[in-house]
């Protein structure tokens, strides 16, 4: 019981997880060449914590076709947590006929938050 005095310690500890990172992807299915898919989304942090420094840094989409990387995407957050983003896939030789894309959305991390990558989803093209 009581008070000893001892050596000073650094140590670091690691920055925590946004909630989750929803998105809405218009449309699901891109039927006309060049296809084209908007995507919007809001980074939900956790209870407790205060949007202003939460609510900073950058969002990027990436869209693959099997193992390849067909577009890439970005957005910066803005006030309320919320971003948003159009790709545009113009190239035919990397989207042929018609199939599925794969989408995944990664936050890129700040000041207050680690990155975080959420679970890919699929849209289709054709």
């Amino acid at each position: 019981s009581g008070t000893a005095q001892g050596v000073g310690a650094t140590f670091k500890t690691r920055k925590s997880s946004i909630a989750g990172l929803p998105v809405t992807t218009s449309p699901h299915h891109a039927v006309k060449f060049p296809y084209s898919f908007k995507f919007t989304g809001k980074i939900r942090v956790p209870k407790g914590t205060t949007n202003g420094a939460a609510c900073a840094g950058n969002v990027s989409i990436l869209i693959k076709r099997g193992k390849k990387t067909v577009a890439r995407g970005h957005s910066g957050i803005f006030a309320g947590c919320g971003w948003k983003t159009t790709v545009k896939l113009s190239k035919r030789k990397a989207v042929p006929g018609h199939g599925k894309l794969s989408v995944t959305v990664r936050f890129g991390g700040n000041g207050v938050f680690a990155p975080f990558a959420d679970k890919p989803f699929t849209v289709r093209y054709g």
